[in-house]
């Protein structure tokens, strides 16, 4: 079924906008329109209730209608420009659409409104990551709950350190990927480089086995394996 998301007007397949207000059609299955329906009907008897843009663009949100859902956020903010919902989400939209200056603002104001929000945190270090603002990332990592710093986070971490120079700290965060992704070649090796240049060859020599368990035709691994049972007087005859 295809149905204007945001007048609710019936489109045919061909259509690409909505000849009846211009927004932009996408395919919504007959469950999601009839949420939508429900909320709009709600909307009309209820027109400042702030909590019901929300959830209504919240469905366009999870459906991939970014713009659309933008849309009802600031409807809501238009009522209560301090609902933190609104601000938050409206951050996660930009993200998502990458205006990524109007993100950094939206997630500033909804750290405003709830100053122990650790979304909001996570967001602006999104927004710094992505505009390069190493040392504003650097800083805002430090609130933010180490449970909550997923893999993603961790190699942007790494990145981050590593154009600082901070070796140390990029090695933290490589053994923290390794943790989340223990099959992750390029991981390993950096892992194992790592161990070499502090002189750790066994540590080093089992992420170069881990490598070889996962592709057992990678030259770097075969080399340095090789050289570590020649320092150890070993033969390896693999």
């Amino acid at each position: 079924m295809l149905k204007c998301p945001n007048c609710g007007s019936a489109t045919n397949e061909s259509q690409k906008f909505c000849t009846k207000c211009g927004t932009k059609i996408e395919r919504v299955s007959s469950e999601i329109s009839a949420k939508i329906d429900i909320l709009k009907k709600k909307i009309e008897k209820d027109t400042l209730n702030a909590e019901l843009y929300i959830q209504l663009g919240e469905i366009y949100y999870q459906n991939g209608l970014f713009k659309e859902a933008l849309f009802e956020y600031q409807k809501a903010m238009n009522i209560d420009d301090t609902n933190y919902d609104a601000n938050i989400k409206s951050g996660d939209v930009y993200l998502k659409l990458k205006e990524i200056e109007k993100a950094e603002t939206s997630y500033k104001r909804a750290l405003a409104i709830d100053s122990k929000s650790q979304d909001a945190r996570i967001g602006l270090f999104w927004t710094y990551y992505t505009q390069n603002k190493i040392e504003e990332a650097v800083k805002i990592i430090k609130e933010i709950d180490t449970k909550l710093r997923n893999l993603d986070i961790h190699k942007a971490l790494k990145d981050m350190y590593l154009k600082k120079e901070n070796r140390d700290k990029a090695f933290t965060e490589m053994k923290a990927i390794y943790t989340f992704a223990p099959d992750n070649l390029d991981n390993l090796k950096e892992m194992a480089e790592n161990y070499q240049e502090k002189g750790d060859d066994d540590n080093a020599f089992e992420c170069y086995q881990k490598v070889l368990e996962l592709d057992s035709e990678d030259i770097d691994a075969r080399f340095s394996i090789g050289e570590y049972f020649y320092r150890k007087g070993v033969l390896w005859n693999k």
